[in-house]
């Protein structure tokens, strides 16, 4: 017996708007009319089934390697020597605040008894 199957995953996301977990009226404001950047995400995969009890199952996820990421760099203050202040050390954040993986690959033998 032999079955084949494919699947198509995506995940799009449109007018997304920003605003500060902790964010005052006035910082509200200020969010207006600024967005994140639209993305898409598809993932592909297939399996297929042989041999009555095997299967083999690829998938490719985040098939256009889609990297959303927009640094936000704030205000950095430096000591007489040049030095980041202790406060300051990492000044440039993702705004996303979501991580997803680069483009990965999953490859699965399966048998059934």
């Amino acid at each position: 017996m032999w079955i084949f199957s494919c699947v198509i995953k995506g995940d799009f996301a449109l007018l997304r708007l920003r605003q500060q977990a902790n964010a005052n009226v006035a910082a509200l404001r200020s969010q207006v009319g600024r967005f994140y950047k639209d993305y898409q995400l598809v993932d592909l995969g297939a399996s297929f089934k042989f041999l009555k009890n095997y299967m083999v199952t690829f998938s490719i996820n985040n098939l256009f390697d889609v990297d959303f990421y927009s640094p936000i760099i704030y205000g950095v203050t430096t000591g007489a020597d040049g030095s980041l202040s202790a406060s300051n050390r990492n000044p440039i954040l993702n705004s996303y605040q979501t991580i997803i993986p680069r483009r990965n690959f999953y490859l699965s033998l399966r048998y059934e008894f």
